[in-house]
């Protein structure tokens, strides 16, 4: 049996639909769960994403030979309106995925530890200062400034803020990445040819940018604090590069190319911050529903810069793979009725 349970919070409603081979019969529906019966099976029980009303008159269910769809009324919470209609707020700038950023940093002890060898690259102890970016397209943002900037005699402030400049033993943190200057204490990197790497297994963490900073990728280490090591996903790159486009262009189409290869997929994202129930996982209550497509480069049917508000993305190949994957995932175990809409593949990424 395949299945998606989605809530639809601009429409205070979940949507269930179920796909089976056998005749599906409904036990009972909670506020929080529906409770099935697959042919002469055990009752098998599907969370909801969201809670919902049990005897509303504007619960339904839509019947063919292999697919059930239910629409129920969800109960709408505290704030749910002002959260997806109140257009004063910046819903998107709040689902950017936040990983190992400041406030997780400056919780406790931590080490940076290089994924190949487990040497401690980055610890805190060597941080003089630790501090959050305002955007990973910083470079393009102050691009845009200085061309539209209003006239002003303070040149001072523009020369100031032209580029970054952090101190000796201040740490830059960014969504997917922590930039250094060449005025970091101790010996636990090397910064030659370009790159970044650990100084001792010399396994490439990241590159040296235009301005002679330190680029270090956060999918390339490892965060060990309290005893525990965390792991960060490599797709949220591409879902945190995603986001800084939509927030500041509204781009909702996105050519995403990988770095080392000629494959390519257009984006369609459709949804942000979705509550969703899949068959192989609990309810997840953060991610971003995409539709998606294959192109090649050279081959592409769409050009993108000839098309509104249809950006381009490059992205290295591990991230690239990682969040096709994703994809790719959530797209085989939803019903087939849901999973197409014409040339374009449904799928969803989880961003917490």
């Amino acid at each position: 049996m395949k299945f998606l349970a989605e809530y639809l919070p601009r429409i205070g409603t979940v949507v269930v639909t179920i796909e089976s081979s056998k005749e599906v019969y409904v036990k009972g529906l909670e506020p929080e769960s529906i409770e099935l019966v697959i042919g002469q099976g055990a009752p098998y029980t599907i969370e909801l994403p969201h809670r919902v009303e049990i005897d509303s008159s504007q619960n339904s269910l839509q019947s063919s030979k292999d697919y059930k769809t239910f629409r129920l009324k969800a109960v709408e919470g505290k704030g749910d309106r002002d959260l997806y209609k109140n257009r004063s707020l910046n819903f998107m700038m709040q689902v950017v995925p936040q990983k190992w950023m400041k406030k997780d940093l400056l919780g406790g002890s931590f080490q940076l530890r290089c994924q190949d060898c487990k040497s401690c690259v980055l610890a805190q102890g060597e941080c003089v200062r630790i501090s959050e970016m305002p955007s990973e397209f910083w470079a393009e943002l102050m691009d845009y400034w200085h061309c539209h900037k209003p006239a002003s005699s303070d040149s001072m402030r523009v020369d100031r803020y032209a580029k970054l400049s952090p101190l000796p033993g201040e740490l830059l943190v960014g969504n997917s990445f922590f930039l250094i200057s060449d005025c970091w204490p101790g010996n636990k990197l090397s910064f030659e040819d370009g790159s970044v790497t650990c100084s001792k297994c010399s396994t490439a963490l990241g590159l040296i940018s235009a301005d002679n900073l330190y680029k270090i990728n956060k999918w390339d280490l490892d965060l060990v604090r309290d005893g525990r090591r965390e792991l960060y996903p490599p797709e949220h790159f591409v879902i945190s590069a995603l986001m800084d486009l939509l927030n500041a262009d509204g781009a909702r189409k996105i050519l995403l190319k990988c770095h080392s290869s000629s494959k390519c997929l257009l984006l369609w994202v459709f949804a942000v911050g979705l509550q969703v129930t899949l068959p192989t996982k609990n309810t997840v209550s953060n991610c971003i529903k995409v539709y998606y497509r294959d192109e090649e480069v050279g081959k592409s049917t769409i050009n993108a810069s000839s098309v509104q508000n249809t950006e381009e993305l490059a992205v290295p190949s591990i991230a690239f793979s990682s969040f096709r994957e994703k994809l790719e995932i959530t797209h085989q175990q939803i019903p087939a009725v849901v999973k197409k809409m014409d040339e374009w593949s449904l799928g969803f990424v989880e961003y917490l």
